[in-house]
């Protein structure tokens, strides 16, 4: 277990994965950080959010 949390701790010495310190601690995530990385999950999120407000 020790193992796996070096590695994710790891993970944050690269700058393009610290947005995602904020997201671990307190739920919320950058915008801009799921538009350069997460394209389509970004789309797929407002299309859901554009049905829902349909009904």
């Amino acid at each position: 277990m020790i193992f796996w949390i070096f590695i994710h701790l790891f993970a944050f010495v690269f700058k393009t994965n610290r947005a995602l310190l904020g997201a671990m601690f307190g739920g919320k995530i950058d915008a801009k950080y799921v538009l350069q990385r997460h394209e389509l999950w970004h789309e797929g999120v407002k299309a859901a959010k554009k049905v829902l407000n349909m009904l």
